[in-house]
């Protein structure tokens, strides 16, 4: 935890790559520090110092988690910013004391908060009444994440939905799919309970952008063959949207800015 400031790594402009405001331009606002290591994750140089260190982004970018207070922060991210929609992403941006008074003078000064998280602290949306857009992406067995994480995503996913119920804010649940018939299976059974359509959150399948890195030939394939498993055996999850990263289809894994 950061007491009262919070760790901007960095902050740009670009279309939203995700969910369901894909291709809206965007103000991206990375924090620094994550609580899992996700085997594909794009932004492992927002881990920790030492993770930072030894990537690619250490060669040319500052000294990341310039320790900022959320007034600070918010002035940074609105100057002479007219994009309506800000995304605190990270890292992991809960696990930062500072967040919600972050969010509150964000939302004073008119923009529409997402605050993208892995999902491990439910209580956030409780503490933060200033998001507009809560993107809980919870960790499927695929991103080999940490251990009991199957068991820890289905109790976690419930409180994010009932809390978002409960507080009536957006909530959109993001599945990375990388072991397509392992994470569908537990997919399956984490959303059992709440029935099909869903009509407490929007639920989005996205394909691992890795799929697509060596060539986007092949990441199509392996689309069409997660778009099949779906319709064939996981009919319940046909009411998600199995949606590519796009920032990752056009990018890869090179970094935006």
């Amino acid at each position: 935890m950061s007491g009262g400031t919070i760790p901007i790594m960095e902050v740009y402009q670009a279309p939203q790559g995700e969910g369901k405001y894909v291709g809206v331009p965007s103000t991206f606002v990375r924090t620094f520090i994550c609580n899992l290591r996700c085997t594909w994750c794009d932004t492992a140089y927002s881990i920790n110092h030492k993770e930072w260190q030894a990537s690619p982004a250490s060669k040319d970018r500052p000294e990341p988690a310039a320790y900022l207070t959320p007034a600070l922060a918010a002035d940074m991210i609105c100057e002479n910013n007219p994009t309506i929609h800000v995304v605190i992403t990270g890292g992991e941006p809960t696990v930062h004391d500072a967040l919600p008074e972050l969010c509150y003078l964000l939302r004073k000064q008119g923009k529409f908060v997402t605050v993208e998280t892995n999902g491990t602290y439910p209580e956030a949306l409780v503490n933060n009444p200033a998001v507009r857009l809560w993107s809980v992406s919870p960790k499927l067995p695929g991103s080999q994440a940490t251990p009991q994480l199957e068991e820890r995503a289905q109790v976690r996913s419930k409180s994010w939905i009932a809390n978002a119920a409960r507080n009536n804010v957006e909530l959109q649940l993001k599945f990375v799919i990388t072991d397509i018939w392992q994470d569908l299976k537990v997919l399956e059974k984490l959303l059992e309970p709440f029935g099909s359509p869903y009509g407490q959150f929007e639920l989005f399948l996205q394909p691992n952008g890795d799929w697509f890195t060596e060539s986007h030939q092949a990441g199509w394939i392996k689309y069409a063959e997660l778009l099949d498993t779906v319709r064939v055996a996981f009919p319940a999850l046909w009411d998600a949207r199995i949606l590519v990263q796009q920032h990752m289809l056009a990018f890869g894994r090179k970094r935006f800015v």
